[in-house]
């Protein structure tokens, strides 16, 4: 009835799954996308096993997500989608919060002095002086 998808075309879903980025994208949108192409190569016979997902996602994430990012390829045991998704999204929204609070931070402003003509009068006054005993 249907044909069967060819080499080709479950290779550049694969490419396409190596070459995802996050970007400007949300954690959660960034994910869809990843296990849509994975969940398409499914459908077509082949297999991209979750251990490969979980890579390619690590691999795509923004460099704000770089703690998250190395503490899971330190971990001893391999973590899954659904653990992964839940931990970025905490690390996504603690930096909402903390992007939220500086934003809040008051305007200041920094006092600088006027410069005291007073001791600048000074200091030409005795470089005259120094000068004028050199001279005689």
């Amino acid at each position: 009835m249907y044909a069967k998808p060819s080499h080709t075309h479950v290779s550049q879903l694969q490419e396409d799954l190596a070459l995802l980025s996050q970007g400007s994208d949300s954690i959660t949108k960034y994910m869809q996308r990843d296990k849509s192409i994975v969940d398409t190569i499914g459908l077509m016979d082949a297999y991209v096993g979750e251990i490969y997902l979980v890579i390619h996602i690590l691999r795509g994430l923004n460099q704000e997500f770089k703690e998250i990012t190395n503490a899971v390829r330190a971990h001893e045991t391999p973590i899954n989608f659904e653990e992964l998704y839940k931990k970025l999204l905490n690390h996504e929204g603690s930096l909402k919060r903390d992007a939220a609070r500086t934003n809040d931070t008051p305007i200041t402003a920094n006092f600088m002095a006027k410069p005291n003509h007073f001791n600048k009068g000074n200091h030409s006054k005795q470089g005259c002086s120094n000068n004028g005993n050199q001279n005689q």
